[in-house]
């Protein structure tokens, strides 16, 4: 069997939600021991969403793969001692809690690291560790508000939109992923641990980068342009005679574009020979190619356009895109198969290693690994760990489905 890059890294996950989780379960992709630490309820996201069942609801399944799952009452000294155990014993320690949380039970990374110096300790908070809004609660919908991506996503002359997922979350995840691996490669070149902390608001900052940049630089607001490219023309999402269809036209790619459309005789007019021209007479180009584009169906412009080599695609729901050939062709997505809940569906690691495959085990039931850990790695007796779980410091799967 191929060793996987991060095998015999072993990570102590404290966090709930998305943000945290996430980044813990890429991890575990990689071939890391990945420890999630719950309290008796669980994980917060064990429950949300719909159809839940026994607590496991599919956001849930989807940030928690490849883990362990270990339930101690943190409140009682002995369930904290077991975490502190198994902190300190680990390479990587992820947390999502406000600033002072962890450092009341003594999981800061100032308490760990005097004993574990070569700890790597990523805190994910939503503002950061200080500042006015440091105490304030920070989630995904609260930072695309606050964060400015809001501001830009909506209808001309409309409200502002939210994004319908955990965007902030999700990009939050992947960046304090991509720091524990920057942090783990310093480490393996000598320069010990450290800790690490990426909030949700510096998160959609750094993803807003473009606009914010052209901001900084001149000063203008950028506008709610809904389907609209703000920087191409013509570009956005247009209604065809069946449906819809996105496809952007680049500045180089104009006179093709134009004659893919049937709009041979723009080609050379001054008010759309150039890009600027074709934002500054946006309205009346786009007049044009909407009624074009009506005329036919969508798969009749993908034809048209692909010939060209112009960007578009038709809008897809999940229902078509879990049965888009290239979906399939890349198997991106499978299943896996849970002793309990039978099927569970997986979506695949982001990146195709060509040197190793990606392993996953589906995501734990409440409390599935307790015993496992208390035993296996954390050093108790069988006898100590049974009197944990039955005095309830530590729940193990069968007690915690009954609760």
């Amino acid at each position: 069997m191929t060793k996987l890059p991060l095998q015999g890294v072993l990570v102590a996950d404290f966090s709930q939600g998305v943000a945290g989780p996430y980044c813990a379960m890429l991890m575990g992709d990689l071939g890391a021991e990945v420890v999630k630490v719950e309290p008796p309820r669980g994980d917060w996201i064990r429950m949300v969403g719909r159809k839940v069942e026994a607590g496991m609801s599919p956001t849930y399944i989807s940030m928690n793969r490849n883990k362990k799952a270990f339930c101690l009452q943190m409140k009682d000294p002995g369930g904290l001692e077991a975490a502190r155990r198994l902190a300190r014993k680990s390479d990587v320690v992820v947390e999502s809690f406000r600033p002072g949380v962890m450092k009341r039970f003594g999981l800061d990374y100032e308490t760990l690291s005097g004993e574990t110096p070569q700890m790597v300790y990523v805190s994910v908070t939503g503002f950061g560790n200080s500042g006015p809004y440091v105490d304030l609660p920070g989630a995904d919908s609260v930072i695309q508000a606050m964060g400015g991506i809001m501001s830009i996503n909506g209808e001309a002359g409309g409200d502002p939109l939210r994004f319908g997922m955990f965007m902030v979350d999700m990009i939050t995840g992947m960046s304090a992923y991509q720091g524990l691996l920057a942090a783990l490669l310093g480490r393996e070149r000598g320069g010990g641990g450290q800790y690490l902390s990426v909030s949700l608001l510096d998160a959609i900052l750094s993803f807003q980068a473009p606009p914010l940049t052209e901001y900084l630089m001149y000063g203008a607001l950028p506008e709610r342009n809904g389907n609209v490219n703000s920087y191409v023309a013509p570009s956005g999402v247009f209604k065809t005679s069946d449906s819809f269809l996105m496809f952007t036209t680049l500045d180089h790619q104009w006179e093709r574009g134009a004659k893919a459309l049937g709009l041979e005789s723009l080609v050379n007019d001054p008010r759309y020979v150039s890009n600027d021209a074709r934002l500054a007479n946006r309205d009346s180009l786009l007049e044009m190619v909407r009624e074009k584009l009506a005329g036919r169906t969508t798969d009749q412009w993908l034809e048209v356009l692909r010939k060209h080599d112009i960007l578009c695609a038709p809008i897809n729901d999940y229902e078509q895109v879990v049965s888009d050939p290239q979906v399939l062709a890349n198997g991106s997505l499978g299943t896996l198969d849970h002793p309990v809940f039978g099927g569970m569906p997986l979506i695949r690691h982001p990146v195709r290693f060509g040197g190793f495959p990606v392993e996953y085990t589906p995501a734990p039931v409440l409390g599935e690994h307790s015993r496992e850990v208390l035993t296996g790695l954390l050093g108790y007796s069988a006898e100590e760990a049974e009197r944990m779980i039955e005095t309830g410091v530590a729940t193990q799967a069968e007690e915690a489905a009954a609760s």
